[in-house]
């Protein structure tokens, strides 16, 4: 097959997926395409995998013009799933001929693009949660038959050779981290998904546990101007984001433990991953107001813990940073669900699959058995955002404060959709 895939090679964690599923059908035999820059950060992981770089194309004469020149068999591109004046569009509105079957991955579980369901042979998701969030915020019934044109693929993981143990100490020493000492990373990029919870619930924590150091990667300003004035006390360390991948993979080897309270939620969450990779036990909040992938990925109790207030993500620190063996555990338990989950060969293989079904009409039983799985997941979704350490351990007024502020951050987000069809009517 002969794949164009439109995308950038930006550090995010859609242009990492993006540049990882163009590389891995590379290497299957597929001619691939990729709208990047040359000297973009992933540009020479493409190069080396074998996927020709076509530079940027933002606009529709030069897309149509490399469209006609080429003539893929399939576009596959990376989009939010609301309008953003996307070209393909109006491209293949027009097309001439054969048209090329047109695959997008939905990156944030809106169905809120129109023009989606008039070009689109197949769409995946890039959870089961934020397929299943998609599908109950536009009102539509997540039946079998919605879920063979639309599916599930993951953002791929895959085992990389940890630094090693001699190697961790003195890395540490560089970020001012002693040997005795429990690393706590939160790793993000610059935007609105940033409060001040992860913070909050490390000052608490640290009251009790004063070995605990917090490693916040590319806060806002509004969390920086509060860790300088002394508001979260000590043992805070910030640093700026980066696109050195072997320094952020060494990072990971060399902490002890994740914490992640985005202020919505993930629909995929590619730093937890990366986490659950290097073995680090997670502790996330649960977002039903937003995205909610967290919950998929974490399983309670088993690779770390489901919270749902500052108080309980802070007694869950304190519990991991005085039980090395429990981090241990979970640890381990949170690399085999992550590799069991989204393996990049798996998920390789089923992108493949899905693909020349769409081309030649093959069989696809990987794809008809992954959608099973996801309506026995969407049925099982509510229940599992509930289940959290604070209902667990009976942990009463830090329940309730969750359970007030989750009920209103939904309420909000519900009447801003319904006033957003009223005003679309």
């Amino acid at each position: 097959m002969k794949i164009l895939v439109f995308s950038s090679d930006g550090v995010g964690g859609t242009e990492k997926t993006a540049t990882q599923y163009a590389v891995g059908l590379a290497g299957k035999g597929h001619e691939v395409l990729f709208t990047c820059p040359l000297g973009g950060p992933r540009a020479q992981y493409l190069t080396q995998g074998g996927v020709l770089l076509v530079g940027n194309v933002g606009d529709e004469a030069t897309l149509r013009k490399l469209l006609l020149a080429e003539q893929p068999d399939v576009i596959h591109q990376h989009v939010p799933g609301y309008p953003t004046g996307n070209p393909i569009y109006a491209v293949l509105a027009g097309y001439p001929g054969r048209k090329p079957c047109l695959v997008e991955t939905n990156v944030f579980g809106r169905l809120e693009e129109p023009l989606s369901d008039l070009h689109v042979q197949s769409r995946f998701f890039v959870s089961m949660a934020s397929g299943t969030q998609a599908f109950l915020r536009a009102g539509i019934p997540l039946e079998e038959a919605g879920t063979l044109r639309n599916s599930v693929l993951y953002n791929p993981s895959f085992s990389r050779q940890p630094q090693t143990p001699a190697a961790r100490q003195p890395f540490r020493a560089r970020l001012g981290i002693a040997e005795n000492e429990i690393l706590v990373l939160r790793i993000g990029r610059p935007g609105a998904k940033w409060r001040t919870w992860d913070c909050e619930a490390f000052a608490l924590a640290r009251k009790e546990q004063p070995r605990l150091k917090l490693l916040l990667m590319e806060p806002p300003e509004f969390v920086k101007r509060n860790i300088r004035s002394g508001r979260y006390g000590e043992g805070i360390v910030v640093l700026p984001e980066t696109s050195d991948f072997e320094w952020l993979g060494a990072l990971y080897d060399s902490a002890d433990l994740m914490l992640h309270a985005s202020a919505y939620g993930e629909s995929f969450g590619c730093t937890l991953s990366e986490a659950m990779e290097a073995g680090l036990p997670l502790i996330v909040r649960s977002t039903p107001w937003g995205d909610n992938a967290q919950v998929e990925l974490v399983q309670h109790g088993e690779t770390g813990y489901v919270c749902c207030s500052v108080p309980g993500m802070a007694q869950a620190l304190v519990e991991l940073a005085n039980d090395g063996a429990l981090r241990k555990t979970l640890g381990e338990a949170g690399r085999a669900r992550i590799k069991a989950l989204c393996d990049f060969d798996q998920e390789v293989a089923f992108l493949e699959e899905s693909l020349r079904a769409l081309v030649d009409g093959s069989p696809a039983p990987l794809r008809e058995q992954r959608s099973r799985q996801w309506l026995e997941f969407a049925c099982n979704f509510r229940q599992r955002e509930q289940q959290t350490l604070e209902k667990e351990r009976g942990l009463f007024w830090p329940r309730v404060g969750g359970a007030t502020y989750a009920a209103y951050r939904c309420s909000r987000t519900q009447l801003g959709r319904w006033l957003g069809r009223l005003k679309g009517a």
